[in-house]
């Protein structure tokens, strides 16, 4: 095993140690005592942990991240621009779930854990992320991006 690899197996091994603290002390800790729950929730379904930036523990693993910071700030663009422009023109389209996954060569499971982190980082607001997951517009896996979480969704 060369030294590239040694380092990449190190740095997973860092990663699933840390990922394993902060969702245990998310558990383990009284609720005035918890991280943001969207930053537990990146960390439990791996995407780059971007909206909670005065948290430091993701900075050094983005590339172990399903959804890392590039992608993470890629959606925050394209959902940021439509957003924005909804806005100042309440008859613009929102792009739903379908046309974000058809834009976007991600993974179904990627879109899916990176717009609800996204919605439970607080952005857009709630209707936006309705017209996102409009009736007959998402896939039934994604009807979750709106739904509020829970300590379950931590174990």
């Amino acid at each position: 095993m060369d030294s590239n690899q040694s380092f990449h197996t190190l740095q997973k091994q860092l990663f699933q140690s840390m990922r394993f603290n902060i969702l245990e002390t998310q558990i383990s800790r009284q609720e005035k005592d918890r991280l943001h729950s969207a930053y537990v929730y990146a960390w439990k379904v791996g995407v780059f942990p971007a909206q909670q930036d005065y948290y430091e523990f993701h900075r050094p693993y983005d590339k172990e991240f399903i959804v890392n910071a590039d992608m993470i700030d890629e959606l925050t663009r394209v959902l940021d621009s439509e957003w924005s422009q909804l806005a100042t023109d309440h008859s613009s389209k929102v792009s739903t779930f379908y046309n974000l996954e058809a834009r976007l060569s991600w993974s179904r499971e990627q879109l899916i854990f990176g717009c609800r982190y996204l919605c439970q980082s607080g952005l857009f607001g709630e209707d936006f992320w309705q017209k996102v997951v409009a009736p007959g517009e998402h896939p039934i896996e994604a009807a979750c991006i709106t739904g509020s979480l829970t300590t379950t969704d931590f174990r």
